[in-house]
């Protein structure tokens, strides 16, 4: 019965393990973002945040400025904490203009639509739980701002190079991009299509009305005047009644007749092997040119470098988006609204957004984690722990003064014992844990100079020692004594301490050996 336990009991420590070094490695990877990327994304964070929650208000103004400002501080001391709060108050206004808007009452039974509020709620949320990135935090940044490109009809083309944006910059972290970007805009592009589409067709096969195929990429500011609504006072009675409308609509029956939003949500579900074959198609035009591209650098039929590359790559992408979004739209059973002046602008922002990353140093600082400090600071108290024990030693053993060696180790001493109190209760920020790991590293110096300084001391003490021993032999033998103590070592200038203060008290015993000796032999004259 007990090697089962032991089993369970080792995959509990491997589990336990395997959780603490992704928990160092998350943090030494957060730790090596720079104080500059910290910084920009404070400022992204609010100006994203402002957008979204004044897009989609709960808040009356200027509220929402306020609180993205709050919530962007939040992201700059910790993006796993500010980030889902961020993403809970815009996710919870878009919840509120949709059921506004009677868009969840449209999505069948009951179970249904709560299903709905709970999973899109919780993907707001748990979403930005997954990393503790800054470059995460970024890349969901990017998804809020290329949403409320939308939402203005100069601008909605912004959309798209913000996405091929996130993906240069961010990388791996582009899926919260695409994430944000799908939970906030596929639902008003619905409500929008319906009610600006779909309801005023006359005709009862709408579906064949040239242009009432589902939209991929539009502006989104005729829905956007449908969702200014907020609540006048931030008060117990207007929030409660937002959530109230919420849960309403999840049990409220409609009472329309003839086309509903069932109609719309149901002619993009049959758009959606169309758009997916677009998606496809746009994302594995982008990962051939990726791979020939790739392979053309390293043989060095591009020179220009990976930065102009991912720049190249982002810009020809967008062409590519762009110009299938034109031509596809009729065979794929989308629409979309592109024109070449949208497309040139579109690409020429791609390239505008990108060539920033030719001028970032990517390569990461090299800073210290808290427990890369903890680690040094305990190595080093070990080694002082290890001199102790030989200052200790050497005043037991032996007559050497060794206090100012000694005076010098515990100010080293002290100096770690705080330093190390502090790391423990985590009082240090980023860049002063790096100092601090300078200061270690200058206070290793120092006692390795302590350690230098206590060999020297006992180092000039037995050769002196052994000078005196000799002299005094001498002039023993010059009395006419003969004296048979002699010194078992002679002086080595390289010796382990150990060995030193052994010799020293060799020095020191013969000494003593030679004075009874003489003692000895001057009693029964003198006495």
């Amino acid at each position: 019965m007990k090697k089962p336990i032991l089993k369970i009991s080792g995959v509990s420590a491997w589990i336990k393990k395997s959780k603490q070094k992704r928990k160092e490695k998350e943090e030494l990877e957060r730790n090596l973002e720079s104080s500059t990327l910290k910084m920009f994304t404070f400022l992204i964070t609010a100006v994203a945040m402002a957008l979204g929650m004044s897009f989609l208000p709960i808040f009356p103004q200027h509220l929402p400025i306020l609180l993205a400002v709050l919530v962007a501080f939040v992201v700059y001391k910790s993006p796993r904490l500010g980030m889902p709060i961020g993403g809970a108050v815009v996710g919870f206004g878009l919840m509120y203009h949709l059921a506004d808007l009677k868009f969840i009452s449209f999505l069948g039974d009951t179970p249904v639509r709560v299903a709905f509020v709970v999973v899109w709620l919780t993907l707001f949320v748990a979403s930005p739980l997954i990393s503790n990135r800054y470059k995460s935090a970024l890349a969901i940044d990017f998804g809020l701002l290329a949403v409320t490109m939308l939402f203005f009809a100069p601008l909605y083309f912004l959309a798209i190079p913000l996405l091929f944006a996130s993906a240069v910059f961010f990388k791996k972290y582009v899926s919260f991009n695409v994430i944000y970007y799908v939970l906030l805009s596929v639902h008003l592009q619905i409500m929008q299509y319906y009610t600006y589409v779909v309801k005023p067709i006359l005709r009862p096969d709408w579906w064949l009305e040239a242009g009432s195929s589902p939209p991929l990429l539009v502006p989104l500011t005729s829905i956007g005047k449908d969702i200014n609504l907020a609540v006048n006072q931030f008060r117990l009675y207007d929030m409660s009644k937002v959530v109230y409308d919420i849960a309403g609509q999840t049990t409220w029956v409609p009472d329309w007749k003839g086309r509903t939003i069932g109609d719309a949500v149901t002619q993009y579900r049959d758009s959606i092997p169309g758009i997916l074959m677009f998606v496809v198609i746009v994302v594995g035009l982008a990962v051939v040119l990726m791979f020939f591209t790739r392979m053309m650098v390293k043989e060095g039929v591009i020179g220009a470098g990976e930065k102009f590359f991912q720049c190249f790559t982002a810009t020809i992408a967008a062409a590519v988006f762009f110009v299938l979004l034109s031509a596809l739209q009729v065979p794929l059973a989308f629409t979309a609204e592109v024109s070449p002046i949208t497309m040139v602008l579109g690409i020429f922002s791609t390239f505008l957004l990108t060539l920033p990353v030719l001028f970032i140093d990517t390569t990461p600082k090299q800073t210290m984690s808290f427990s890369e400090v903890k680690k040094k600071a305990q190595a080093l108290k070990d080694k002082l722990w290890i001199l102790e024990g030989q200052l200790y030693n050497v005043k037991e053993n032996t007559p050497v003064i060794v206090s100012s060696p000694e005076g010098k180790m515990l100010i080293i001493r002290d100096s770690v014992d705080e330093m190390l109190k502090k790391i423990l209760m985590r009082d240090y920020d980023q860049s002063e844990v790096d100092q601090k790991f300078r200061e270690l590293e200058k206070l290793d110096k120092d006692r390795e100079g302590v350690d230098a300084e206590l060999n020297r001391i006992l180092s000039e003490y037995q050769l002196l020692a052994t000078c005196e021993f000799s002299s005094w032999v001498g002039k023993i033998k010059e009395t006419g004594i003969n004296v048979k103590t002699t010194l078992n070592a002679d002086f080595q200038k390289e010796l382990p301490l150990e060995q030193r203060i052994e010799a020293i008290k060799q020095v020191l015993n013969s000494g003593r050996t030679l004075t009874r000796e003489v003692i000895d032999v001057a009693d029964p004259i003198y006495g």
